[in-house]
């Protein structure tokens, strides 16, 4: 195999050449940092490192039922603490709130019987956009992705698919009058995309 790819490499080498220009002023470096493995090393000293190489915003991933386990039930602490460090690290905020992660529904507790379009599920999460964007009043957001990879999750069923389509819209559409100008998405695999 080594010698098919360094066969090929010699091959077109020549032909194929590549440039990348770096302009600062456009180009943004978003890095999602997790705690490393060796615990001793503090998140902070990654945030630092990462910014020495260029990082310019960062981004946190929370599944919909951490921040809501159940009906009544909160718990804002990541929210709460990134409201207080990202600002003093000057740092935009990348947020992901995931109904959906991957191949797991991340709906709180007592929403996970119904579907995604159900009023009740679309009206909860509006309420949980008016609740984090009570928590996060010195965050400086870059972008807001609902849900992440969800097409594992849904697969061809195209009956779920319009589902989330149309939570989405409406929930994306009721995130963007709480943060005018905020770009809004949604995240797939590659696979999903094509």
């Amino acid at each position: 195999m080594k010698v098919l790819i360094i066969l090929f490499l010699l091959m077109f080498g020549g032909i194929i050449s590549t440039e990348a220009q770096i302009r600062p002023a456009r180009n943004r470096i978003s890095v999602d940092i997790s705690q490393p493995q060796d615990s001793t090393y503090p998140y902070d000293s990654l945030v630092q490192k990462c910014k020495a190489l260029g990082m310019s915003q960062t981004g946190i991933f929370i599944p919909w039922n951490t921040l809501e386990p159940d009906s009544g039930v909160y718990n804002f602490l990541l929210p709460d603490i990134a409201n207080i460090y990202y600002p003093s690290a000057g740092l935009p905020l990348d947020l992901t709130i995931a109904p959906i992660s991957t191949n797991v529904n991340q709906l709180p507790k007592d929403l996970l019987a119904k579907n995604f379009n159900d009023p009740k599920v679309i009206s909860r999460f509006k309420a949980l956009i008016d609740s984090l964007h009570r928590h996060l009043p010195k965050i400086r957001l870059s972008s807001f992705i609902i849900g992440s990879e969800m097409d594992v999750y849904l697969q061809g069923d195209s009956t779920r698919w319009g589902q989330f389509t149309r939570f989405y819209a409406q929930t994306s559409a009721y995130a963007r009058k709480r943060w005018p100008g905020l770009k809004i998405a949604s995240e797939a695999t590659f696979s999903g995309h094509t």
